[in-house]
């Protein structure tokens, strides 16, 4: 009889099905021999028994998740000579870029542990005869595999990672779910590569799923495939992972979308966003745009702001769309605040919605587990966890890898300190000549290096305020909006009559302003900030906070006839129209808006949104109710009634994280920890009238307001 451990290191490479089947139920005996952990309920309480779990190994580096990050992480390790295992819920590797359907790289660095794993499968599909354009999947997976292999990792396919072990606050292994049962698997260091954040979420972590304002997500793909061996992704709409119910209705709604002719659908939903596990520090887009330098790096991301998706940041809002970036990625990320003996890697690193966009592309998060692996390896051989590494000796390691520039040992960081005279240079300087869009306007291969005027102004916070209200006194055109764009981003009121006197005179005609701008890269709305011009100074207003706003708003909606395919017009910008009102009611929390609202509210296609279970072929019909929960928060914000009937019906749709959005706003405008149970939800509005008060939203995104404390790469070290 096989031990559990040696039948299941056979099961992914046996490619005999009968002896496969005879190791299977050679593996459930076993299992089934074995006490377990489980739960025993009565009508009021659970208690647990604490049942060993069956064993199947100890090793010196757990992967959990075998996708891009993943299976670089696990071939990385056992390079290292630690003992390692692979751990992933699929047949094989890859993850998004094989199962997922996406089959080529977008942006990122191709460079280091990316540039070894792109030449294995180029040499299987020179092997096979592939001459394709794009990475065929199953060369990729093979490629993998075989690296794999070749290393030494242990490979556990199919399984299902449930549950952590841990021992006070230290991760020390995990429990899986196979096919013969559950079991358990102990570690000197777990690295969490599932793209989700799932081992440190059961683990305790905190985290933040999306947007920290409202849970919305990029877009999920289930893939499609054209015939056999032609694939293509699908990025549409929202998946909650953390509800089993919601995923089950995103495959349903993925398997309903696509030609009718098509072959088939994929087996695995791709997320491009999920939970975002808050480390010792937690990346924002202002860091990015600022190009601020970190003393830990282990990392270099390269994109642009490649968010598909609704953007929760004012910078995107008032039109910067970013330029391509090369983005340091400090090791902290990596580090789950308060767990021990886990790393994070992938998609669920410690950054903020509107920060991951940016570094989340394949060939960077390939680097990103074979950096987690290396510090894994050099915590295991230290004796020491791995937020107690030597972080110098690992970035010396990563330097000799190709995955940081030596530089990163030799440089100066310093924060940049502005005097008077300076900050009067930089409102100068401040972009007048050209939409803040076109800084997006690049070539794949370009990089951005230079500061960006906008975004050092507006991140000084309000020390730079008499510098640029002293020169919006004496500018015009072009300049005078935008320093009246930075002023708005600061809050700051003496840039309504300038944005009002732009707007007003865009909307003199009969119909809303169409996007004039051809931006790279678009598709469906709402996706990549793209809007009308218009729309840029809506957003800009909106942060003001100021009543003159309201009779703009009115204008606007008055304009406003829209027929259902107009929300599907990327040029028109519909959604982003309806957004940047909403937006600007709730920031004002101003009764007086309340007509207004209502009137947007009672347009065809954006009230009576809500949806059952049912999955929805059609995905605008999720965009369209984003708008209605939008258009609710800001009435219930400005004192209306029914603001807060429309988030109570929303708590019960079947769309998980439309559903958990109306509750969380529920539960901020009342205070209190109010269940999503309707009927108690509605007594508690007749009860308690919470639209008597009125409550503006305070909450800002990825702005940072004290630059001058932020490091930054001065030059080389004297030596």
């Amino acid at each position: 009889m096989f031990g559990i451990y040696s039948l299941c290191k056979q099961l992914p490479v046996c490619l005999d099905p009968i002896l496969a089947v005879e190791a299977g139920m050679q593996l459930a005996i076993e299992v089934i021999k074995r006490p377990f952990t489980k739960q025993v309920f009565t009508s009021s309480t659970s208690k647990k028994i604490d049942a060993p779990l069956p064993t199947l190994k100890k090793v010196d580096v757990l992967v959990i998740g075998g996708g891009s990050s993943g299976a670089c992480a696990s071939i990385t390790a056992a390079g290292e000579g630690v003992n390692s295992l692979l751990v992933d819920m699929n047949p094989g590797l890859g993850g998004t870029g094989t199962l997922g359907g996406v089959d080529s790289y977008w942006f990122g660095r191709r460079e280091g542990f990316a540039s070894r794993i792109h030449e294995a499968v180029l040499a299987v599909q020179q092997e096979i005869g592939y001459k394709g354009h794009k990475w065929n999947i199953e060369a990729k997976m093979f490629a993998l595999q075989q690296e794999a292999v070749r290393k030494g990792v242990d490979l556990l396919f199919n399984a299902f990672t449930y549950g952590v072990l841990m021992k006070e606050n230290r991760v020390c292994g995990v429990q899986v779910a196979t096919r013969w049962g559950p079991a358990a698997l102990y570690a000197e260091v777990v690295i969490d590569a599932t793209g989700d954040g799932d081992v440190a979420a059961f683990a305790g972590a905190e985290f933040v799923y999306g947007s920290a304002k409202d849970h919305t997500v990029m877009w999920y793909s289930l893939a499609q495939y054209k015939t056999p061996d032609k694939i293509q992704n699908n990025f549409t709409s929202m998946v909650d992972v953390s509800d089993i119910l919601d995923y089950t209705r995103a495959i349903m709604a993925g398997r309903r979308r696509g030609d009718p002719q098509l072959h088939d659908h994929g087996i695995y939903v791709a997320t491009r966003e999920s939970r975002h596990i808050i480390g010792e520090t937690v990346m924002q887009l202002s860091d990015q745009l600022l190009q601020r330098s970190w003393p830990d790096v282990v990392n270099i991301h390269f994109s642009n702001h490649d968010v598909k998706g609704v953007s929760g940041s004012d910078w995107i809002n008032v039109g910067l769309i970013p330029p391509n970036l090369e983005i340091e990625i400090p090791y902290r990320l990596l580090l789950p605040k308060a767990i021990e003996g886990l790393l994070v890697a992938g998609k669920a690193i410690s950054a903020t919605h509107d920060a991951l966009p940016a570094i989340r592309m394949q060939s960077d998060l390939e680097n990103l587990g074979g950096v987690a692996a290396l510090a894994a390896a050099l915590a295991v051989r230290s004796g020491v966890t791995p937020r107690d590494i030597r972080i110098q000796e690992l970035q010396d390691r990563l330097i000799h890898e190709g995955i940081l520039p030596a530089s990163v040992r030799t440089r100066r960081l310093a924060p940049i300190h502005y005097s008077e005279e300076a900050l009067r240079g930089l409102v100068d300087q401040i972009e007048s000549e050209q939409p803040l869009y076109e800084y997006a306007n690049m070539r794949m291969n370009e990089i951005y290096k230079g500061p960006i005027p906008f975004v050092e102004i507006c991140s000084l916070g309000q020390r730079i305020v008499p510098f640029l209200a002293e020169a919006l006194e004496l500018a015009s055109g072009a300049k005078q909006i935008r320093l009246a764009q930075a002023l708005a981003m600061l809050g700051n009121q003496s840039a309504v009559p300038v944005l009002i006197e732009r707007i007003m005179e865009q909307l003199k005609g009969t119909e809303l302003p169409r996007r004039t701008a051809d931006m790279m890269y678009v598709q469906l709305p709402p996706d990549h900030g793209a809007m009308p011009d218009v729309v840029y100074l809506l957003y800009s207003l909106a942060q003001t906070r100021d009543s003159r706003s309201i009779a703009v708003w009115q204008r606007v909606v008055d304009l406003m006839q829209p027929r259902e395919e107009d929300f599907t017009d990327t040029w028109l910008g519909l959604y982003y129209y309806v957004d940047a009102i909403s937006q600007g009611a709730e920031r004002l929390g101003d009764r007086g808006a309340i007509p207004v609202l209502e009137q947007l509210h009672r347009i065809p296609y954006l009230h009576s949104q809500i949806s059952s279970s049912a999955p929805q072929s059609d995905y605008f019909l999720e965009r369209r109710a984003m708008l209605e929960l939008v258009i609710a928060r800001a009435l219930a914000r400005c004192g209306s009634r029914l603001g807060y009937e429309v988030l109570i019906q929303y708590v019960r749709d079947g769309r998980s994280l439309l559903a958990k959005q109306a509750l969380q706003q529920l539960r901020t405008l009342s205070g209190q920890l109010l269940d999503k149970d309707a009927e108690r939800l509605r007594i508690w509005l007749d009860s308690e009238r919470p639209y008597r008060q009125t409550h503006p939203l305070q909450l800002q995104l990825d702005i940072e307001t004290n630059s001058e404390s932020i490091l930054r790469t001065c030059e080389e070290k004297k030596r």
